[in-house]
């Protein structure tokens, strides 16, 4: 009799216990924009990622908090209800941990022997339960003095450590992740976040004194918003509020995601969750849903918010997001007390494939892979990159560098073309060392033949006839102002060196090569063409060098400076000479550098713009007839001047921009009323 009891009852809690799985839609397509990295860098709209397929509606869930997922269940922090729910995906059961012990469970992690960790805001305490659900062991607030008397612990977020312990993201805690060991000691704080200090707080810490500072200056790092800890042992973790970026935790909480190119930023991400081949899941505040690599590239996002309408893929307050064995995204809405499940498309699940192939060394069979990516979407960022990656496997030099340069990733391509650069040295070294053994000795052939028959009296004669002429003349002596700069300027006053012309002929090579700089330099070096303005970059220097040259004038006017527009607009175009006779090497040697040695091309190009600048200063002295500290206090003057004239033309241009756009508004207002009547 007791026997058939205990049955009835195990019957009735399985059919209490088990709960039906709505299907949300047929649809083959989502009802939001997935959109991807393309190669011209931007956000783009692209196939299809995910599609909403299934819903949990009956959990009777109230105000869920947070969603983790291990194996085959699927663990909820049921805050109303003061309880985590446990579901096996596979036969949709349902069991329940903590009821009667957690009063607002917000946080949930699981580690590898199933035992469940909840964060309890209202307790401020963590438990950890074991597989069964009987409560192994509550973490509590450090006592030791190492933690701090004034910092608080109100667990809000809770990830699994080895031994038991945990990593806890607190409330109102801005020293770190509390780190507790298995039993409850306090380990530390555990990755840090830095404090931002601007330029202006930097000049506010040179007046302000310390008590000032702590009135005043209240600097606090942002805090942790979410933790995960993935399987690779690493843990992931997003700061509070918009504008941020997942971190990937080294053992000694430093930060190992690089801000890459499709790096994005996040607004006010609510959870993430990390899969087991190291795909990164975010749930932002705004409802979308990022995916990336392990290297933090973003592969899409998709998702939104249902403030404006109300269909099934979109979101209105969504708290938790974890992914199963087979891809599928569960995202918890805790306004409509749901889990939605949205299931990846065949596409997506080849970039998930590829790239998984590509992790574990299976390089060929990621190549196929993409390559049928990229049959789909040839603009794909992700699908160049892991080819050019896969080529470069495959010590296919060239081909990975068109592939890197199509992504437009320099780091990639600057590694190709290293290796480019040394098999072609190794096969043509020889010769080049041949050509260049022939072209001494030939030179010196000629300058002893020439010697006794004067071969080159034409050339000489020649040069000495074009010298002559002045504007010829006046552009050659560009050498003499290379080397001696003063004695130029003294010259160019007296009238006896440079003219208008040459000098605006000089500022037109000056103004080439800056252009050639940015355009013409390798790849590595130079900008991107489709988005360079050769309009905005000769404004821009039109502006700066007639500014700082009226400016310079007016100011030597007020201060007895002796120089005329005229000899200033000639010897600062003088004072260029060491860009114009250098600059055309350092783009050359660009074009065959690599990152590798851009610390020699950005030295030469310090080098020439320090040298110009002190060019410039000799200049403003010798036409001024300045001493030492007046001359500086003039440069000084000068650019204070230059200052206020951008400064008062941004105030200008503003106003004129709010003038015109009430002319507008208003004519518009005026002609809807004139329809009107």
């Amino acid at each position: 009799m007791f026997r058939k009891v205990i049955c009835v009852l195990a019957m009735m809690l399985f059919i209490t216990f088990n709960i039906d799985i709505v299907s949300a839609s047929d649809s083959t397509q989502s009802t939001s924009y997935t959109y991807t990295y393309s190669i011209n860098g931007k956000l783009e709209i692209a196939q299809d990622a995910y599609l909403p397929t299934m819903l949990y509606l009956d959990l009777g869930l109230k105000e869920p908090q947070d969603l983790y997922i291990y194996e085959n269940k699927m663990y909820i922090a049921d805050k109303g209800n003061k309880r985590i729910v446990v579901v096996n995906l596979d036969t949709s059961e349902i069991e329940v941990i903590g009821e009667g012990i957690l009063e607002e469970p917000v946080g949930v992690s699981v580690d590898r022997d199933e035992r469940i960790y909840v964060a309890d805001f209202k307790k401020s305490v963590v438990y950890r339960f074991s597989k069964d659900g009987a409560l192994e062991f509550t973490f509590e607030r450090p006592k030791t003095p190492n933690f701090g008397k004034s910092e608080s612990f109100k667990p809000k977020k809770v990830a699994h450590a080895d031994d038991g312990g945990v990593y806890i993201v607190s409330e109102g805690t801005t020293a770190g992740i509390i780190h507790l060991s298995g039993n409850g000691d306090f380990l530390g704080y555990f990755a840090s976040n830095e404090v931002y200090v601007s330029i202006l707080q930097k000049l506010q810490d040179i007046f302000l004194t310390e008590a000032q500072k702590r009135v005043f200056l209240r600097r606090t790092p942002p805090a942790f918003g979410n933790i995960f800890r993935g399987y690779d042992g690493l843990v992931y973790t997003v700061n509070k509020g918009s504008g941020v970026n997942v971190k990937k935790h080294s053992i000694n909480g430093l930060n190992m995601l690089k801000r890459t190119k499709t790096s994005i930023k996040l607004e006010d991400p609510a959870d993430l969750y990390v899969c087991e081949d190291g795909r990164i899941y975010v749930l932002q505040g705004n409802g979308l849903i990022t995916e990336l690599t392990n290297e933090g590239n973003l592969i899409c996002t998709f998702g939104g918010n249902s403030e404006k309408t109300d269909r099934v893929g979109l979101f209105e307050v969504p708290r938790g997001i974890a992914v199963d064995k087979n891809d599928n995204v569960y995202v918890l809405d805790e306004q409509k007390g749901l889990i939605q499940v949205f299931t990846p498309t065949p596409i997506q699940l080849n970039i998930h494939k590829a790239i998984d192939k590509y992790n574990n060394g299976l390089y060929s069979e990621s190549k196929k892979l993409w390559e049928e990516v990229l049959r789909f979407n040839n603009t794909s960022f992700l699908a160049h990159l892991y080819m050019g990656r896969i080529y470069m496997q495959e010590m296919n030099y060239r081909e990975a560098l068109e592939h890197f340069k199509i992504a437009g990733v320099k780091d990639e391509y600057s590694a190709a073309f290293w290796e480019i650069r040394y098999i072609w040295l190794q096969e043509h070294l020889g010769k080049v060392l041949v050509v260049f053994l022939c072209l001494f000795i030939v030179g010196n052939v000629i300058k002893a033949v020439n010697k006794k028959r004067n071969l080159v009296r034409l050339v000489k004669t020649w040069k000495e006839r074009a010298l002559r002429h002045k504007l010829i003349f006046d552009i050659v002596n560009l050498k003499y102002a290379l080397y001696h700069p003063i004695d130029n300027a003294y010259d160019v006053k007296v009238g006896k060196r440079g003219s208008i012309l040459a000098a605006t002929i000089i500022y037109t090579m000056l103004f080439i090569l800056l252009v050639l700089r940015q355009t013409a330099s390798g790849y590595i070096f130079s900008v991107d063409v489709k988005e360079y303005s050769v309009i905005n970059t000769l404004i821009a220097y039109v502006l700066t060098i007639g500014l700082f040259i009226v400016c310079n004038y007016l100011v030597g006017l007020i201060h007895d400076g002796n120089g005329t527009l005229r000899s200033l607009y000639i010897g600062t175009a003088y004072s260029f000479a060491p860009a114009i006779m250098l600059m055309p090497f350092v783009i050359l040697l660009s074009n065959v550098a690599t990152i590798n040695e851009s610390f020699f091309i950005s030295g030469v190009t310090d080098i020439i713009i320090c040298w110009c600048a002190v060019n410039i200063f000799l200049m403003i002295a010798e036409m001024h007839e300045y001493e030492f500290s007046k001359a500086i206090s003039n440069v000084l003057v000068t650019l204070f001047c230059m200052a206020v004239v951008i400064l008062a033309a941004s105030m200008f241009y503003l106003f004129l921009r709010q003038v015109w756009n009430f002319v507008v508004e208003l004519v518009m207002e005026v002609l809807i009323r004139a329809k009107t009547y």
